[in-house]
This record gives structure tokens, sequence and C-alpha cells, in this order.
């Protein structure tokens, strides 16, 4: 939009925190002369950019809760003609977040979880260089394996009460019925003492079927947890909406999903005391 190429240059030096780096920095390049193209070069270079995934990470007590099942291994092709799997794909984006975009005084922890929920540290830490380095070694190993525990991920984050911002990575296909683990989430989400935000991204690429479910769970979470919902899938439209039918405090007790959901709610009541009152065989 600016024809003026100087006027480019200075443009370029004011939306470079914007950029999505690497890929746009190359589809800028190519708007500027030649002439011009050291002092683009000496700007991009410079660039930290957004994350592909996180956006801006504006708090600063922060768990990046992290979905390591088998699913997490799909593999996909970026745009730039790089192969990833999902698991490669976030865990390279967080380190970007955590070397490049923190702020003074930044605390974060790395929960990931499959089948178990795994804690790098047991409380928030100081994104202090050492801490960095550890962390960069811990993601680095992870592997994915196993089912999709969603549900104690999110129970187990929620219990750190300095916590006030929660990132759940996922592909949004947990391994536990979903209306159980909204129905407890609002519950969790009620008995702390401090709020907490939870954003989602539910990271779908290289799926070949366009199952709606993952994303409304998802977008549910965030709704629920007063957060941002994000979307990485070759089949969703930019700024698709969401029913809201997925969660519902009065669900239809005829219908059977609320069956498995109700079943879901009884697994910790001990057998004897579900035989007393008829609901055990």
């Amino acid at each position: 939009m600016i024809q003026v190429p100087e006027q480019r240059l200075d443009a370029l030096q004011v939306i470079d925190e914007n950029l999505l780096d690497p890929i746009n920095r190359f589809q800028l390049r190519n708007l500027f002369q030649p002439y011009l193209l050291p002092q683009v070069d000496q700007i991009l270079a410079e660039v930290r950019g957004q994350s592909h995934i996180y956006g801006w990470v504006n708090s600063s007590r922060v768990i990046f809760l992290i979905d390591t099942s088998g699913s997490m291994s799909t593999q996909f092709q970026t745009n730039c003609g790089q192969y990833f799997n999902r698991l490669e794909f976030i865990v390279h984006d967080l380190h970007k977040i955590l070397h490049h975009r923190v702020q003074p005084g930044f605390k974060f922890n790395i929960i990931h979880f499959n089948t178990h929920v795994h804690r790098w540290k047991h409380s928030l830490t100081s994104a202090i260089s050492h801490h960095l380095k550890e962390a960069k070694h811990y993601l680095d190993h992870l592997e994915p394996d196993e089912q999709t525990n969603t549900y104690d991920a999110l129970k187990q984050a929620l219990t750190d009460e300095e916590a006030d911002t929660i990132y759940l990575l996922s592909d949004g296909e947990p391994s536990m019925d979903m209306r159980t683990i909204l129905f407890d989430l609002k519950i969790w989400l009620q008995q702390r003492r401090n709020p907490c935000v939870i954003h989602t991204v539910a990271f779908l690429m290289g799926h070949t079927n366009n199952d709606p479910k993952p994303r409304e769970f998802m977008a549910q979470v965030a709704t629920i947890a007063g957060g941002v919902f994000r979307c990485m899938d070759p089949f969703t439209p930019q700024h698709q909406e969401f029913g809201g039918d997925l969660y519902n405090d009065n669900p239809n007790f005829n219908d059977d999903e609320f069956v498995q959901f109700f079943q879901g709610r009884l697994r910790d009541v001990p057998q004897q005391l579900l035989q007393n009152v008829g609901l055990y065989p």
C-alpha cells in the first residue's frame, strides 16, 4: 500500500514485532528495491516475531500444557516445505517464545500429558538462562506415545494457584468423555482462590478427516475458562464459529452421551456403595 520505497522501510521497522517468522520475512523482502535490501535484511535479521501457535504471551505466570499422546506424531508439511510432526512443531514454536519473547520477571512451567501427567518443575520457575536451557533440553526429549489424559492434565495444572494463564495445546481428542471434562473444569475454576485463564490451541495439521468434535471441545474449554481458542487445521475456515451444544448444565438424561458422562462420574465411587444403592450389578 505504501508506494515510496523509503517509507516502506520505515513501515517495516514499525511492524517487525508482528511478523510471523520465518514465513513473512521472505515475502516482505520481495517488496523492496535491490538497493534497500541490505537495510531490509538488517531489520529482518533482528525480528523476533509472534508465535504461529501462541500469538502474544502477555502473562508473566504461565503453564504450557502440552499433549504428547500418540496422535501428536501425525506428520504434515508446512508452507515452506518443511516436515514436522505435531509435537515437533509445538516445541519449535515454544522455543521461540521462551528464548525471544519472555518479559522480565516471567515465570513458567511445562506440563505434558499422555496416559499420565508429567511436570517439568513442581511449580512456576523463573525464566533465567539456566532454567531456559533446562527447559529446552526437556522439550527436545518429549516423544508422542499412549493416550490423551486431558482430564488429569487440566486438574493438575489448575492446582497451581500462582499461575494465571494456561496454554492447552492438543489435537483435541481426549481419551475420556468430553462432557465429564467440561463439567469438572467449571468446578475446578470456581474452587480456585485466584482466577486463571485457559487459552486453547487445537493443533490438527495432518488430519485427513474433517471431524468437528476436537475443535468444538477445545473451543468449549477456552469459553468456560475465559480464554482464546485457536485452531491450526487444514479444514477449518477462518472465523469459524462453534455451537454451544457440547457443554450443557442440563443434559438430556436419555442421551447416550449423558449415560457415558454419568458412568464416568461414578468411576471413583467404591463398588460397595454403588451396590447399596442399586447402581452396580
